[in-house]
């Protein structure tokens, strides 16, 4: 069911709702108006009659119409004090239309009121009340059938009107529903539209300033981050393919050289260690690519301890020296303080061990690796790694976090960052595990030369700490 019809049917309940409350309030103050209108009446009928009454009445003419007046539809009975009925007008007929109780109860009672029925379509309401000067019982009748047929007419119009009311109120409120959803459909048309359009095209939105304008706004908002994520997946993919395929094909030709007769064992030997090489990247890759994704499907190992971090980064660099000295680049440990901090010991190390082995790449010989801690005034940390290499271009600054970055400049002061042989993926990951400790990651060039990339942790301050964010 759609929902104009849902909307429609809502309209249309509500409206037989009211109408069924309305028609039951009106058959209620109906009744109490007629009601209180006959009381009244037979009320100053009583009065009437005991102003006319004395006990000759009673005694000479017994059971007969006698000189006491009525109204049209009305009738009076008289009881004496033996309870016998002694006087009865002709519309009340010879027997008592009350009963010896009601007789009896008037006697030392206020009045009361009771129905009588004479027949299907002849009923009354009585006032039962006694005269003090004779202490007889005066019993006053008049007509309800306009009370019982002004009941029949509000039925029999509640029960026409409660379908009409429904058919009415479903059509108007379908009417309603499919006016103010009109804008919606509209939208849902156009979006329809979008996958035939450019990727420039986007939801018109209203000019009413209303809840459907805002909606049109952020399926739009929606549109753009949709479009941007694909955007990047495909760079991601793609970026991904190429990292893959390029080992892949060396080592797939270095294999193939390696295989041709004729070659000596010392040129196989070589083929063979740069095949090993590339297998070596390709693992790296894999391992990059599945870190991604498992962090994408809330999938990483992360357990937080606590740890003494200026122990972690001596341990952590130490098991780079080697790397550095391999490039004759020295590496410079510089801890003035000892913080404690709430990390997982194998994933920051990995982060730590990234960012190090990054700057090792674009450092050149003989030149400082620095890698440094101190406390920062907002109850933090920061770790910083700082090379005498080329540095970062300025406009690549703010895309060096993502996965496959790399700058499309590829030298620099002289140096060639495509020989780097990186898969832009460090410096993500490195980011990526940073985040998961409520961390951040800084980058920047020193103002003397050289990158600078820095992280920044908060310190311990209690068990809490010990949740990691993922």
């Amino acid at each position: 069911m759609t929902i104009r019809s849902r909307i429609a049917l809502i309209f249309a309940l509500m409206a037989v709702v009211f109408f069924a409350v309305a028609g039951t309030l009106l058959y209620r103050s109906n009744d109490n108006a007629i009601m209180n209108t006959l009381k009244n009446d037979l009320s100053r009928s009583s009065a009437r009659i005991i102003d006319q009454l004395d006990s000759k009445v009673i005694r000479l003419r017994p059971l007969v119409d006698g000189p006491v007046l009525v109204r049209e539809q009305e009738f009076i009975q008289i009881f004496d004090s033996a309870n016998h009925l002694r006087y009865t007008t002709q519309g009340a007929g010879g027997a008592p239309s009350i009963s010896l109780a009601t007789v009896e109860s008037a006697k030392i009672n206020t009045p009361s009121y009771v129905t009588f029925r004479r027949s299907e379509n002849d009923r009354f309401l009585i006032l039962v009340i006694r005269d003090d000067a004779t202490n007889n019982v005066i019993a006053v009748g008049g007509s309800i059938d306009q009370l019982i047929d002004s009941r029949s007419n509000i039925l029999l119009d509640i029960l026409i009107g409660l379908p009409l009311t429904a058919v009415l109120a479903f059509l108007a409120g379908y009417y309603l529903a499919g006016r103010a959803l009109a804008p919606v459909d509209k939208l849902r048309r156009e979006a329809e539209e979008l996958k035939e359009l450019g990727e420039g095209e986007l939801l018109t939105i209203p000019k009413t300033r209303d809840e459907i304008a805002d909606l049109a706004q952020t399926l739009n908002s929606m549109i753009i981050d949709i479009r941007k994520s694909i955007a990047e997946q495909k760079i991601f993919i793609a970026s991904a393919s190429h990292e893959l395929r390029t080992p892949l094909a060396r080592v797939s030709a270095d294999l193939e050289l390696a295989l041709l007769e004729g070659r000596s064992l010392e040129e196989i030997e070589t083929l063979i260690r740069k095949a090993d090489r590339n297998i070596r990247k390709l693992v790296v890759v894999c391992n990059s690519l599945l870190t991604i994704a498992k962090r994408e499907r809330d999938e990483v190992n992360f357990n937080l301890s606590l740890c003494s971090l200026d122990e972690f980064i001596s341990e952590t660099v130490e098991g780079l020296r080697r790397d550095a000295d391999a490039k004759s680049v020295n590496l410079v440990l510089d801890i003035t303080c000892k913080p404690l901090v709430a990390i997982d010991p194998y994933h920051l190390s990995r982060a730590l061990e990234n960012i190090v082995e990054n700057a090792l790449r674009y450092s050149p010989p003989d030149s400082f690796l620095t890698v440094s801690l101190s406390l920062l005034d907002t109850n933090q940390v920061q770790i910083d790694v700082v090379d005498q290499g080329p540095g970062f271009p300025i406009d690549f600054i703010s895309e060096a976090l993502r996965p496959f970055s790399r700058s499309d400049k590829t030298t620099l002061d002289g140096f060639d960052r495509s020989s780097s042989g990186g898969a832009g993926l460090g410096l993500s990951i490195a980011n990526m595990i940073t985040e998961m400790h409520r961390g951040r990651i800084k980058i920047s060039n020193n103002s003397g030369g050289g990158a600078r990339v820095s992280i920044i942790l908060p310190r311990f301050e209690g068990a809490k700490e010990l949740s990691p964010t993922r």
